[in-house]
């Protein structure tokens, strides 16, 4: 599965968004799991936090990506979310 974490970063948050990046790439993941954190920089707030994801989405789905996750740029992957992610699917019997 290949899961693309998605962290736009505006104005103020340039300090925070390799916090936000690093909690991404190390929370545990089921083996065989590629998990990758893509930034874009707005730090210029010129596009906005939802242009910024959208771009972000479009370019994900073109790469492949079997999940995105959203995450801003002042917050923190809990160590455990692609574990509950993994539990999560394999529960979902609508899938």
């Amino acid at each position: 599965m290949k899961v693309i974490v998605l962290i736009p970063f505006g104005p103020g948050h340039e300090k925070h968004v390799m916090d936000a990046v690093k909690s991404a790439c190390k929370a545990k993941h089921p083996q065989g799991w590629d998990i990758q954190a893509w930034t874009m920089n707005d730090s210029d707030g010129e596009l906005g936090r939802s242009k910024a994801r959208n771009a972000l989405s479009v370019n994900a789905i073109a790469e492949g990506a079997d999940w995105l996750m959203y995450l801003d740029a002042d917050d923190l992957c809990d160590p455990g979310c692609f574990m509950w992610l993994k539990a999560a699917l394999q529960d979902d019997h609508d899938l």
